[in-house]
């Protein structure tokens, strides 16, 4: 009785997934048509195959399990395995290249410095390469990630010495804004613009010469930059890899009444021809 109850559980489960997969892929085509951001589109293709896919399957899944359909069935079991597999091999990589890289705090700042060198080669390589490396500092300046951060405004917030009020607090920076909207504390920074830019040029600090000033300038072609950009990748693939540890438990799951829905199957298919 237990695996009768598998074809219909397995069903309810698939016509589920199909109802979710049909609102994404129609948020996903909404979303594309009315986004204005070049960064924005980079994930639409991608989010399309994946919502396709997803449909797919979960009619695969349905018919399959209600409909007795043995050759979608398997089909659909042979899948969900290579799934279960790929996303086992995902997972372990991800925590792979994304070692632990600790920020060291700057004495008397509260924010976190990050270094390009506490990440993996290959996580450094992608942000080296300069092709890789332009769309990056594209994305940085169209999510306006400095915009709340002005120039001589924020440098002298950030060491506490602007007149009329007090600094933000440094902990509300993210490792982005830290690497990429002021230079590296390393440079001597004080609260005067003019006297922190004249010893950064004569910083032996290849990221004091690299800061500018400007808006579209600033200190986007750091090696804190990358840093901190690193960091910010390294902290959604951890949460990635941890909440792809609950997917793989739930596909083991789906697998499991999936291949007792099989039996299922193949079992009413031989009573069928016995008869």
């Amino acid at each position: 009785m237990g695996c009768r109850l598998s074809n219909s559980l397995l069903g309810i489960l698939n016509f589920m997934t199909l109802v979710a997969s049909l609102g994404l892929l129609v948020l996903v085509v909404w979303l594309g048509a009315n986004s204005t951001s070049s960064c924005e589109r980079v994930f639409h293709r991608p989010a399309i195959v994946i919502a396709v896919f997803l449909v797919v399957a979960s009619i695969a899944g349905v018919l399959g399990s209600c409909c007795r359909v043995t050759a979608l069935l398997w089909l659909y079991l042979a899948v969900a395995f290579l799934l279960i597999v790929a996303t086992i091999g995902l997972t372990a990589w991800v925590f792979l290249v994304t070692n632990e890289a600790a920020g060291r705090v700057v004495s008397g700042q509260g924010y976190g410095h990050y270094r390009l060198g506490d990440y993996s080669h290959w996580l450094q390589r992608r942000v080296e390469d300069e092709a890789n490396w332009g769309k990056i500092r594209v994305c940085l300046m169209e999510a306006q990630v400095c915009d709340i951060l002005d120039g001589a405004l924020m440098l002298k917030n950030l060491n506490g010495e602007l007149s009329g009020g007090p600094p933000p607090p440094p902990r509300s920076l993210s490792p982005i804004q830290v690497g990429c909207c002021h230079p590296p504390p390393d440079c001597g920074i004080s609260g005067d613009l003019l006297v922190a830019q004249s010893s950064m040029k004569n910083s032996s600090d290849g990221d004091c010469s690299v800061w500018n000033g400007k808006e579209d300038k600033l200190c986007y072609d750091c090696r804190t930059c990358k840093a901190g950009v690193l960091e910010n990748v390294r902290h959604n693939w951890r949460n990635l890899a941890i909440a792809n540890v609950v997917v793989i438990v739930f596909l083991v799951v789906v697998y499991s009444i999936g291949c007792c829905a099989f039996r299922n199957n193949r079992n009413d298919s031989r009573r069928y021809w016995r008869t």
